[in-house]
């Protein structure tokens, strides 16, 4: 244990962070709850520029045939970046940045960090028009889309793989904010 706490202070010193994050899952029996833990810290820690990654998952607890659990999760990543990434992959309940005491960040660290959060809030959008809305639900905002002029910034979103600079990185969805007058 000492050692892995040297090991763990001389990465930070070269950029990397600590943290504790905290996950939970939910079964219909205790091997399905803590399993899903499992398998949640066993992708986490093959991720890109993760480090270190080790959980303590609780005893699953039963209420009205539904098991839950959570995991405290210690894991080290090579940067600050590495760590918010996986928070918008994974979506911890809890985090605690354990060290560096203080993160400074390069503009083009923060612009990155920036373009990273957008991508995700985009890639979950995408998910959403893909995957949950019902067809009568795309349909209704194929139509509003349509109602809207092309070039207006309340357009509901935008289906072409170009932004108005030219073609979209990795020629993903373009997405505009949500147009609130249809709520």
């Amino acid at each position: 244990e000492k050692q892995l706490k040297e090991l763990f202070e001389e990465a930070v010193k070269q950029g990397a962070v600590e943290a504790l994050l905290f996950f939970d899952s939910h079964g219909h029996t205790e091997e399905e709850a803590r399993n899903a833990l499992v398998d949640l810290i066993s992708r986490i820690s093959k991720e890109n520029g993760v480090l270190y990654c080790k959980a303590e998952i609780e005893k699953p607890l039963e209420k009205d045939g539904v098991y839950s659990t959570y995991g405290e999760t210690r894991i080290l990543t090579d940067s600050y970046k590495t760590l918010i990434n996986v928070a918008l992959k994974y979506g911890p309940v809890v985090t605690d940045l354990l060290q560096p005491t203080e993160i400074k960040l390069t503009h083009g660290d923060a612009q990155a960090l920036l373009l990273d959060v957008s991508q995700a809030s985009q890639d979950f959008t995408t998910y959403i028009l893909q995957h949950v809305l019902t067809g009568e639900e795309k349909r209704m905002m194929e139509e509003q889309r349509k109602r809207t002029s092309a070039g207006s910034p309340t357009r509901l979103f935008d289906l072409r793989t170009s932004g108005p600079t030219g073609p979209s990185p990795r020629g993903q969805i373009t997405y505009s904010p949500l147009d609130s007058s249809i709520y």
